[in-house]
C-alpha cells in the first residue's frame, strides 16, 4: 500500500480530529485543555521535528505526536485509522519519531 509520511503542522488539526474520531477509545482520552487547537499548536511549536502524519489519497491515516520532557522522550498521542492498522504504519511513525528525538538538543526542554 502506498502512503506518505510528512511532518505534522497545525494545519492538520481538523484531519487529526477526524482521525481521532475513528476510534471511540481515542475520543475518550482527549484532554479538552491540551488537545484543543491552541494546545496542539503549542505542542507542535515545541516539537515540530518529531510529530508526523501518514497520508493516503489526501486523508490522514496515522499520526504521532512525540517530544522531549526533560531528557525523556514521550509519545503524547499516536493513532492509526482502524482500516490501516497492522500494516506497519505505526512502526514507521515510531521509528521516525525516535530518529528525530535522538537529534534534539535536550538543553532546550
Amino acid at each position: 500500500m502506498e502512503y506518505t509520511i510528512r511532518p505534522m503542522t497545525i494545519d492538520d488539526y481538523c484531519s487529526m480530529l477526524i482521525l481521532w474520531g475513528s476510534s471511540e477509545q481515542n475520543l475518550q482520552t482527549l484532554d479538552p485543555a491540551e488537545d484543543d487547537y491552541d494546545g496542539i499548536a503549542r505542542y507542535l511549536k515545541r516539537n515540530s521535528n518529531s510529530c508526523f502524519a501518514a497520508e493516503k489519497d489526501g486523508n490522514m491515516i496515522g499520526m504521532i505526536l512525540s517530544g522531549l520532557c526533560g531528557r525523556r522522550a514521550v509519545i503524547r498521542r499516536m493513532c492509526i485509522h482502524p482500516d490501516y492498522q497492522r500494516m506497519g504504519i505505526d512502526t514507521r511513525l515510531v521509528a521516525l519519531a525516535e530518529e528525530a528525538l535522538t537529534k534534539e538538543d535536550t538543553s532546550d526542554h
